[in-house]
């Protein structure tokens, strides 16, 4: 299939395919503005709801995901907040990125 190409220019070929398939899924990953717009809101929805706890509830959710006790602080805002598990979930998770150093 490669005859009368030398290894270099067969490298050259396998670098180009490699560049081309990198561009194509950077390409194809792109977010619509729709789901960035959703996810915005659901973030700020999860702030919102952190918010919603008193002062020490944040600090003992702050300890818990610290301390990597995930499930623990999910079950503290359901109870704290009267909500459904993947509302705690985003809450925390939302916590957590706004802890996360950088």
């Amino acid at each position: 299939m490669f005859e009368g190409l030398s290894d270099s220019q067969i490298w050259m070929l396998i670098a180009g395919v490699a560049v081309v398939a990198f561009m194509a899924g950077r390409r194809s990953a792109k977010v619509s503005p729709e789901s960035f717009e959703l996810r915005l809101k659901a973030e700020q929805e999860a702030a919102q709801n952190f918010s919603r706890l008193s002062g020490a509830m944040q600090r003992e959710v702050d300890r818990l995901l610290a301390d990597g006790k995930m499930i623990e602080a999910i079950k503290l805002i359901r109870a704290e907040l009267n909500t459904g598990l993947y509302e705690a979930k985003q809450v925390v998770d939302q916590r957590k990125r706004s802890m996360s150093p950088g």
